[in-house]
C-alpha cells in the first residue's frame, strides 16, 4: 500500500461513523455515509474542495459551527460522539481524540508562551505536576523535531515560522497520547519545502504511538505515501474505498480515476503524464448536487439509470467498496456484493 510492511491491527476500528448526516440549516452537506478508521492504521479522505472533508471531521470531534447540525452516529470506545455533551467530549478530545488544523495560528494562543501551552494540555490529561508537565512538552517538543526546542519554549507563536508553529501543534495533538488524530490539511499554509518534513512526522509519530490517522487532503501524492487506505469523498458522500495502492492502481469509480489522471504523478519515478486530464465541470455550491448520482453532471459514462441513487457494493471480503451504475475495471477480488445505500 504505501512500502512499508506493517503487522495488520485486528482489534476493531477506534471509530466507526454510520450514517452521517451533516446539515446546514435543512440542507445536508454530508449526506449518510459510512465508514471505520480501524486501529492503528492511517486513512486518507481524498476529494475536491466542496465535498464534505472537513464537515465530516468537524462533526466528528463535536465542534461544527452555530446552524450546522449533525445526525447517525461516530461510536468509539462505545460511545456515540454525536450524542455526548460538551463536557463529555472534552473529556474525550485531547486524551482519545484530537485534531490538526490547517492554520496552525488558529490552533494556538498567541499571548501564551509554547511551552505552556503543551505543558497546560499535559497537564490537564495526565494530571501531571507543573515540573513533570514542563519537561514532558520539552520532549514532545524534540519530539516533534522543534529546532532548539528548550529556548522555544519560551517563545509566543509569532516568533516562530509557519513549519515550526505546526510541529508546536501536532505536539498539542500527541500530547494526551490519543488513539485517533484527524489532520484537516495539516500542510496548506506551509511553503513545499517543509510540507514534506510535517507529513512524514506526522507518519512516523502515528506509526511509533500505534495511534490511528485520518488524513484530510486533496493531495492524492500525500495520500500515496502517507495512507495504508483511501476514502473518496464527493458531493457528501463516500463514493468509493479501499486500500490507497488497491484504488489508485485500479479505480471503479469515474471520479476517482479522474482524480488520479490529474495528478502529474503519484510516485518518485513515475514518468510525468505530457497533458493532464481534468474533469468537466466543477463542484455544485450547497444543495446543488444533481439527484440520483451525485456526480451524474460531471461524468462521461453517465446514463438514464444515474438519476437513481445507486447502491453501495463491496468485494467479497469488503476491502474495496464504489457507489457507481458504471465502475471501471473488474473487480479482482471476487464477488461485489451489496453493502447498503
Amino acid at each position: 500500500m504505501t512500502g512499508d510492511q506493517e503487522v495488520e491491527n485486528n482489534s476493531g476500528p477506534v471509530l466507526r461513523v454510520q450514517d452521517l448526516v451533516v446539515a446546514v440549516g435543512s440542507t445536508p452537506a454530508v449526506k449518510g455515509i459510512s465508514f471505520d478508521i480501524p486501529s492503528g492504521r492511517r486513512v486518507g479522505l481524498i476529494g475536491e474542495s466542496g465535498s464534505g472533508k472537513t464537515l465530516t471531521a468537524l462533526s466528528i470531534m463535536g465542534l461544527l459551527p452555530d446552524g450546522l447540525s449533525a445526525t447517525g452516529s461516530a461510536i468509539h470506545a462505545g460511545k456515540n460522539l454525536l450524542t455526548l455533551n460538551e463536557n463529555e467530549l472534552c473529556e474525550i478530545r485531547g486524551d482519545y481524540l484530537t485534531m490538526v488544523f490547517q492554520e496552525p495560528m488558529t490552533a494556538l494562543n498567541p499571548v501564551m508562551r509554547i511551552g505552556d501551552q503543551v505543558a497546560e494540555v499535559i497537564r490537564i490529561h495526565r494530571d501531571a505536576s507543573r515540573a513533570e508537565a514542563k519537561d514532558r512538552a520539552l520532549a514532545l517538543l524534540k519530539q516533534v523535531h522543534l529546532p532548539n526546542a528548550a529556548s522555544r519554549m519560551r517563545a509566543y507563536p509569532h516568533q516562530l515560522s509557519g513549519g515550526q508553529r505546526q510541529r508546536v501543534v501536532i505536539a498539542l495533538a500527541l500530547a494526551g497520547d490519543p488513539a485517533l488524530i484527524i489532520a484537516d490539511e495539516p500542510t496548506t499554509a506551509l511553503d513545499v519545502t517543509v510540507q514534506a518534513q510535517i507529513l512524514v512526522l506526522l507518519r512516523d509519530l502515528a506509526r511509533q504511538r500505534n495511534s490511528s490517522l485520518l488524513l484530510i487532503t486533496h493531495d492524492l501524492a500525500v495520500v500515496a505515501s502517507i495512507c495504508q487506505d483511501v476514502l473518496v469523498m464527493y458531493g457528501g458522500r463516500i463514493i468509493e474505498s479501499g486500500p490507497t495502492r488497491d484504488v489508485f492502481d485500479h479505480p471503479r469509480h469515474p471520479y476517482t480515476a479522474g482524480l488520479i489522471a490529474a495528478v502529474p504523478e503519484i510516485e518518485a519515478g513515475q514518468e510525468r503524464r505530457p497533458r493532464l486530464a481534468t474533469i468537466p465541470g466543477s463542484v455544485p455550491g450547497l444543495g446543488q448536487f444533481p439527484s440520483g448520482c451525485v456526480f451524474r453532471n460531471r461524468c462521461q459514462y453517465a446514463t438514464e439509470i444515474c438519476g437513481e441513487e445507486p447502491q453501495t457494493v463491496a468485494n467479497q471480503d469488503r476491502t474495496r467498496t464504489v457507489s457507481c451504475f458504471h465502475p471501471l475495471h473488474d473487480s479482482a477480488e471476487g464477488t461485489i456484493i451489496e453493502v447498503g445505500s
